[in-house]
């Protein structure tokens, strides 16, 4: 692990592909997508009912849908601020290589326990998930690979070809 994020290729791969993750995070926010949607009907909602306000429409109905129309405008500004906060906090490429450079200068087992989310073991291959900086999503989908190569061990006097993953 320590070799693969000393790497200065393998670091500037890994930090660009986090980079990459975080701004598509970002643009695929469902729910601010769909807050968004909503208060654009209610603006245009809105501006209709201001508009037959001025042609003289004004009854005791448009006055009550009016001030129901601005009660969900408000509301849903408020939501769209909590979900644009919630994506607010954007890292930047130094915070990501300082995340890892930072790990790598830890004793062995506090830098498995900072940077192994797991670790899956199969008959042909090992695959090694890491925790990543980013948490803007409570998803434990698996990233990308930041390496992937093939090693040797023997075993019971066998040699045996294993793929090694190491994925975020």
């Amino acid at each position: 692990i320590k070799k693969q994020l000393t790497d200065k290729k393998t670091m500037d791969e890994l930090v660009k592909q986090l980079l990459l993750l975080q701004d598509m995070q970002i643009a695929e926010n469902c729910m601010l997508n769909v807050l968004l949607s909503e208060k654009k009907k209610v603006d245009n909602s809105l501006n209709n009912l201001v508009s037959a306000i001025e042609q003289g429409l004004l009854t005791a109905t448009t006055g009550k849908r009016l001030r129901e129309l601005e009660e969900q405008q408000s509301n849903l500004e408020k939501q769209i601020l909590i979900e644009r906060n919630k994506i607010a906090v954007k890292m930047s490429e130094s915070d990501i290589r300082e995340f890892y450079e930072n790990a790598v200068d830890l004793i062995p087992q506090t830098l498995i326990n900072y940077l192994v989310k797991e670790v899956i073991l199969y008959d042909d291959k090992v695959i090694v998930k890491f925790n990543s900086p980013l948490r803007t999503s409570p998803d434990d989908s698996q990233g990308f690979s930041f390496s992937h190569k093939k090693v040797y061990r023997t075993i019971n006097n066998k040699s045996i070809e294993m793929e090694m993953e190491y994925a975020v």
